[in-house]
């Protein structure tokens, strides 16, 4: 069996060894062996390891279709989608819909057109490397705003924006000139 799975790496699939001998064991464990079970073969034992190779093989596929529909979402502007965590999973966003987002500690709330909000863990930061650069910027340390909804420019010491959604931001005179190159031509 050793040899076959050596000529078969890297397997597409799982294995459950069955055998009378334990000392193979952890060699079987080196292959990716999801359970190694000693003759006789207890039926609730073997009953577990394949439910264990099935739960294994949905976590594929569904990674996979995560990867097929993330790779289909990369376009030369930046992704289409985002996936943003929530209690029960992944929820996927239009990029485009995105009109702020807002650090708040640990957590980072996005304002969506349509009037949604969403809270989610995990930093400004983070986000702000997901989305487009040409698209997004940081205009205060806890504000990153989507470009495409700015509605209007107030003056000021750094200046306000006023998004489409009518939220207004203030910008840091810090980064003030960098907003601003983004409208010069």
């Amino acid at each position: 069996a050793f040899d076959t799975l050596t000529k078969l790496t890297p397997a597409n699939f799982e294995v459950i060894f069955v055998t009378a001998f334990n000392e193979y064991a952890i060699r079987a464990f080196k292959f990716s062996a999801i359970d190694y079970l000693l003759k006789p073969v207890d039926i609730d034992e073997l009953r577990m390891a394949v439910e264990k190779a099935i739960k294994r093989i949905k976590e594929k596929n569904l990674n996979s279709r995560l990867d097929i529909l993330l790779q289909d979402n990369i376009a030369p502007g930046g992704p289409k989608k985002i996936a943003l965590p929530t209690i029960d999973g992944l929820a996927f966003y239009e990029v485009s819909e995105i009109i702020s987002c807002i650090a708040e500690g640990p957590y980072t709330k996005f304002a969506f057109t349509r009037d949604r909000n969403l809270l989610v863990t995990g930093a400004l930061k983070e986000f702000e490397e997901l989305l487009p650069e040409g698209t997004f910027c940081r205009i205060h340390h806890s504000c990153l705003i989507n470009l495409n909804h700015i509605k209007k420019y107030y003056k000021g010491r750094g200046g306000m924006v006023e998004m489409s959604n009518g939220d207004q931001f203030e910008v840091s005179a810090r980064k003030r000139d960098e907003f601003l190159s983004k409208f010069r031509l």
